[in-house]
């Protein structure tokens, strides 16, 4: 899509990519190439939506504080909490095997697409633990971690 608008939000090259019947709507699509992380973000052919493309810089510029938060969240859970499966409820990891703690790999996509919050974000989180096929998705609110679930890589 070589014609695709694009655009720079905190250094990083975001371009457009419409979603569904509508072309003048879709997200913002672009990769932190320093950090690794790619970025989605909900907008429309002029730009990302204000109030999510705040969200996505305050993300991307705090991104080491809102790993330390994570390693928290994951922690205050205890040894022999869980982190479960989105997909599958009854099955999940103790959080003393997911990786979490000593520096984990790393966020590797933030999404800030949520219709109804633009502050609410979802991070896909790799740690390679415990198997290396297993990614974690963090949910966000205004920065802070509030839900983590595993999915299948």
């Amino acid at each position: 899509m070589s014609d695709s608008p694009t655009i720079t939000l905190a250094g990083i090259p975001l371009r457009f990519v419409p979603r569904g019947d509508d072309t003048t709507r879709g997200e913002w699509l672009g990769r932190d190439t320093a950090r690794r992380v790619y970025v989605r973000i909900a907008g429309d052919e002029r730009g990302p939506f204000p109030a999510y493309a705040t969200t996505a810089s305050a993300i991307v510029a705090n991104l080491d504080e809102i790993t330390r938060a994570i390693d928290r969240h994951v922690e205050a859970l205890g040894p022999d909490g869980m982190i479960l499966f989105g997909s599958r409820p009854a099955e999940g990891f103790r959080t003393a095997i997911c990786g979490f703690g000593a520096g984990f790999t790393g966020v590797d996509a933030i999404a800030v697409m949520d219709p109804s919050n633009p502050e609410l974000a979802m991070l896909s989180v790799v740690t390679g633990e415990p198997d290396g096929y297993v990614t974690y998705r963090v949910t966000l609110d205004r920065q802070v971690p509030i839900h983590i679930d595993a999915v299948f890589s």
